[in-house]
């Protein structure tokens, strides 16, 4: 047999080749080189929670990985634009054709202000950056 190679598309331990290749003549007594494949080449993902999205998705580009989804997430301690996690987690090995997914902060959740003074909500407002507008409510 010959050294194992990775492939996306053939499972482990499957044949993915021989030498000399399919329909070629082999003499009697010749020899038939069997490629097993491998399975697909596995990278560990690297750690890019509290890195900033384009930052984590240059990460495991340069790692070998797909970036994939990204999904928002409110968060009380994690700023906008923030990796909070990824799926999978860091660390865990995975095929390099499937995409890893990066979940984001969006920041704060907004509060409810209902029942309460307009102050309240200006001064939270205020405290995270946010621009607020009076609205006239909702017409029935």
């Amino acid at each position: 047999m010959g050294k194992p190679q990775f492939s996306a598309q053939v499972a482990k331990g499957k044949v993915i080749a021989t030498e000399p290749a399919i329909g070629s003549r082999v003499s009697k007594g010749g020899t038939v080189l069997l490629i097993v494949s491998a399975g697909p080449h596995m990278i560990p993902v690297p750690q890019v929670t509290g890195s900033p999205l384009a930052t984590a998705q240059a990460a495991l580009r340069h790692a070998g990985l797909i970036p994939g989804k990204v999904v928002d997430e409110t968060s009380t301690t994690i700023a906008s634009g923030i990796v909070i996690s990824t799926t999978p987690a860091s660390g865990v090995s995975w095929p390099e054709n499937r995409p890893v997914s990066l979940a984001v902060s969006s920041g704060q959740p907004v509060p409810s202000f209902v029942g309460q003074q307009k102050a309240v909500a200006e001064q939270w407002a205020q405290a995270n950056g946010v621009n607020l507008n009076e609205g006239r409510g909702r017409e029935e």
